[in-house]
Parts: C-alpha cells; structure tokens; sequence
C-alpha cells in the first residue's frame, strides 16, 4: 500500500509521480491519494499547490474509463476503485 496524502499536487510532474509509484507497487498493491478537491477554497489558497485535481482527474489512469480508452496521454495504468469527498 502506497499512502499520499496531500501530496500530489505539491509535485512538479504527478504524471511522472505517479508512473514512478506504478513501477515500486506490488502486483495487486493499492495506492491510496488525498487532495483537496480543485472547487475547495482550500485548492487555491496554498500558495505551494501547483496542480488541481476533480473526480475524472485519475480517469486517465483506469483503463475501463471512457476518458482513459479515448485518450492515451499516459502509460500507467491503474483501476479506480473508489473517490471519496
């Protein structure tokens, strides 16, 4: 199990984060993300927050998603089994 809790959107490149996490990860290990919704007052306030997520954001990721079928911006690879606000 990998844990980030708001940290992804303190990162230069989370595209690279995160394949980087895909290549550690055991076969059927689990990442877990936190961050603040980008609608959060919370998102924009922190002057160190580089880049905003919302619930379709790791869509690219989920190979059973339309968006990640449709858009192959990225080659890690990651189900989506539940987003939580």
């Amino acid at each position: 199990m990998i844990y980030m809790d708001n940290v992804l959107e303190h990162l230069d490149d989370p595209i690279t984060v995160m394949g980087e996490l895909h290549r550690i990860l055991k076969p059927e290990g689990e990442v877990k993300v936190i961050f603040p919704y980008f609608r959060s007052v919370w998102a924009f306030i922190d002057p160190t927050h580089k880049h905003f997520f919302t619930v379709n954001s790791f869509a690219y990721y989920d190979p059973d998603h339309i968006i990640c079928q449709q858009y192959d911006y990225v080659d890690t690879r990651f189900s989506v089994k539940k987003i939580v606000f």
